[in-house]
């Protein structure tokens, strides 16, 4: 048996959602709807509540006159109740989650703020640290662990290590003593998603602990307490 599982939560859905983040101010889970389903558009913000029910909040409102990606793989919720999502370089800040009336409040596109780094930038995952509230993720394309500060876009590479191949994080966690996880390809080599890093926020280091389920899409969020949602 796998030493890590996934258990479901919930009725199982017939639409897919991704670039999650939960939301300590009230509570529930939020993200992008990645497939429609029944009540749910493309696009669409959804709520998960901790007896895994989804319900659609809307489409974001956006007046910032830029075009959206429909589909984002990285996520998280700030500190402020603000969604923030990714796909390749582009990052969207959502407002008005608990309020049901989801907003884009800004996008920004990710630079290094290395001069020295070129390309661009490219998150699979990303979460806030329970303590200082700054933003790491999975850089997919320095292979390494990273800051972002969604103030400006920069985007600072963590450290001199890196994962060393061709890695997809697709889940990126803090657990509630400010620990740093990643779950994503193993070190040796394959296509699927099985392995747990824990990644050192100094160096960067990725240390493999266990195997698990294999996936090929996965998203990760941490839920530190409970507010009595439904």
């Amino acid at each position: 048996s796998n030493p890590v599982t996934f258990s479901d939560v919930g009725q199982a859905q017939d639409m897919l959602y991704n670039g999650i983040g939960y939301n300590r101010n009230d509570g529930y889970i939020y993200g992008i709807a990645t497939k429609a389903g029944e009540g749910i558009q493309l696009g669409e913000v959804v709520r998960i509540g901790s007896d895994g029910s989804v319900v659609g909040i809307g489409l974001p409102t956006n007046d910032t006159g830029t075009d959206l990606p429909d589909k984002f793989p990285a996520g998280t919720v700030l500190d402020d109740g603000t969604l923030v999502v990714g796909k390749g370089s582009t990052i969207v800040k959502i407002s008005g989650l608990s309020e049901s009336n989801p907003q884009v409040d800004e996008v920004i596109t990710l630079s290094y703020a290395d001069d020295s780094l070129s390309g661009s930038p490219k998150f699979t995952d990303f979460a806030v640290h329970p303590e200082t509230g700054e933003v790491y993720g999975f850089e997919h394309k320095s292979q390494k662990i990273a800051t972002i500060d969604f103030d400006n876009g920069e985007v600072s590479p963590v450290g001199d290590e890196s994962f060393g191949r061709n890695i997809i994080g697709g889940a990126a966690f803090f657990d509630s003593n400010g620990r740093f996880y990643v779950y994503g390809r193993s070190l040796d080599g394959g296509s699927s998603q099985n392995t747990l890093y824990t990644v050192s926020l100094e160096s960067g280091q990725p240390t493999e602990l266990v195997t698990g389920e294999s996936v090929s899409i996965v998203d990760g969020t941490s839920v530190f307490a409970t507010h009595g949602n439904d």
